[in-house]
């Protein structure tokens, strides 16, 4: 994201949140308490893993919205790996 100057949250309700000091700038919902986050040395993609098995790649320099995400932004999820218990593999979508 140009111009820095933001942070970006983790909840136990499954949303990443972007805020400045004073102003909340998005939001994007994952579904499972938020674990850890990594940035890239960009500031352009997002890896997000959750309490509840999943891993999430965002491009945050993304201009897309769709009608199945919920967010206040414009971020892309890339890619998605669901980890459960018992099974042999990943799910990947």
């Amino acid at each position: 994201m140009p111009g820095g100057g933001f942070h970006i949250l983790g909840d136990a309700y499954g949303f990443i949140h972007s805020v400045t000091a004073d102003i909340p700038l998005w939001r994007h919902y994952l579904g499972g308490t938020i674990a850890s986050m990594d940035i890239d040395a960009s500031g352009k993609r997002l890896v997000v893993g959750t309490f509840a098995g999943g891993v999430h790649i965002l491009d945050l320099d993304a201009s897309y919205e769709d009608d199945f995400t919920i967010a206040t932004g414009s971020n892309k999820e890339i890619r998605r790996w669901l980890f459960w218990d018992g099974e042999k593999r990943p799910l990947i979508w």
